[in-house]
């Protein structure tokens, strides 16, 4: 198995170059608290040596070790915030795809009314005899299609 730092990782989307990020600040994370583990362990060397301890190399084991150690929580903090951030609609599509649906149930609407009105229009074009009353009916067949199809917008009404 690799190593999270090595390889020749072809991220495919940004997500993954993060995620890659994020394992390799991890994996250095671990490093620094196996060299803090280490820092701790030459103290204790120290404390142990049979011609007593010699306090200056303890101190400055000590104050390296903090230091790790609080390097190591500022790091791990930075990383439990930025997987914690909340991203509602990163790689998602629901926006776009709604709005592509709406469309195209306007688009059936609209195809609908010319439907109607070319049925209308071949209605009124076969016709031999043009009369008042004729076009009486035709208007009234017109304004029937308007009426039936201004259900479906309650703002849009003819009568």
């Amino acid at each position: 198995m690799a190593s999270p730092m090595g390889g020749a990782a072809n991220p495919i989307n940004t997500t993954a170059a993060a995620q890659s990020t994020s394992l390799q600040r991890l994996y250095h994370v671990e490093k620094r608290i196996v060299h803090a583990l280490e820092l701790a362990g030459g103290v204790m060397e120290e404390l142990a040596n049979a011609s007593g301890p010699k306090m200056d190399g303890i101190n400055a084991n000590c104050r390296e070790f903090m230091q790790s150690i609080k390097d190591i929580q500022v790091t791990l903090r930075e990383e439990i915030k930025s997987m914690c951030e909340y991203r509602p609609f990163e790689n998602c599509d629901y926006v776009s795809r709604t709005t592509a649906e709406i469309s195209c149930k306007k688009l059936d609407c609209v195809v609908g009314q010319l439907d109607d009105m070319e049925t209308t229009i071949k209605q009124y074009n076969s016709s031999q005899i043009i009369s008042e009353n004729g076009i009486r009916d035709c208007l009234s067949h017109m304004n029937l299609i308007i009426t039936r199809d201004s259900r479906m917008d309650p703002l849009w009404r003819v009568r």
